[in-house]
């Protein structure tokens, strides 16, 4: 969100300042990884779907301008049994926002897509625009364009405190300090340092992901669909496969 902000603000013409402890793409934010799954139709909340929407859009856009591939349609498959209320959100912001999908039916789950071991009861739904975005090629993406813009990026610079004021903000970091009319906090599980009056607000939870090489079964599952299976009633584990076209002895991006 860091480089998205400073990316997008240079585009409308902003003077940029970037500052990031670490230099992105790095292994201790949120961005870390080789995949992370998209969607449109969002079982989370149907809110948050004119947000994706336009996310793709921009990935898109991103990808033109940059030559990189950022963003890949594999397809997503939400399963789960049909009293999953995260199957059923899904399935109602789909029809709310006429998201292009299908709902299949056991039957039709295991005759598509027989990789996945269903019992009896689970169903789904399958969305074609779903699929998954490259994390921290998004990142580089996006400071290349930003750093083009005309943003200035001081990369292993640590902010250690800033003030507010009617004029604008102070920060002041372990090299300098700066003066701007508007800070744009994007500092992930550090939000507590920097905010911390927000404690009461934001709450930071670990969330662990793997990426494991494919054994065998390589061609079967190459191009497989990311998916959603919701476990329990309401909650879901999501793994990302991300199609990639490297050997099966590789251990090539997959995700948890």
């Amino acid at each position: 969100m860091g480089s998205a902000a400073c990316c997008q603000l240079a585009a409308r013409g902003v003077s940029v300042i970037g500052i990031d402890q670490h230099v992105p793409p790095h292994p201790w934010g949120s961005t870390h990884g080789d995949t992370r799954l998209t969607r449109i139709a969002i079982g989370e909340g149907r809110e948050y779907v004119p947000l994706v929407r336009r996310s793709h859009e921009l990935w898109q856009e991103l990808e033109g301008e940059t030559h990189t591939r950022l963003l890949t349609h594999a397809g997503v498959v939400i399963l789960g049994r049909p009293s999953s209320s995260f199957l059923r959100e899904t399935r109602a912001a789909a029809r709310e926002y006429q998201v292009e999908h299908e709902d299949l039916t056991n039957a039709e789950i295991r005759a598509r897509f027989p990789m996945f071991a269903v019992d009896e009861e689970t169903e789904a739904y399958y969305e074609p625009e779903g699929g998954y975005v490259r994390p921290e090629a998004a990142v580089v993406a996006q400071l290349e364009l930003a750093r083009r813009r005309g943003a200035q990026l001081r990369l292993g610079e640590r902010v250690e405190r800033w003030t507010a004021s009617p004029n604008g903000v102070r920060v002041s970091t372990d090299a300098d300090t700066y003066d701007a009319d508007q800070l744009v906090l994007s500092v992930g599980a550090w939000i507590d340092q920097l905010f911390p009056d927000g404690h009461g607000i934001f709450v930071v939870y670990r969330q662990l992901l793997f990426w494991f090489p494919i054994q065998q079964g390589y061609a079967q599952l190459r191009d497989m669909p990311t998916f959603v299976w919701a476990l329990g009633a309401s909650h879901g584990a999501s793994f990302t496969w991300t199609g990639s076209t490297a050997s099966p002895q590789s251990t090539g991006p997959g995700g948890g």
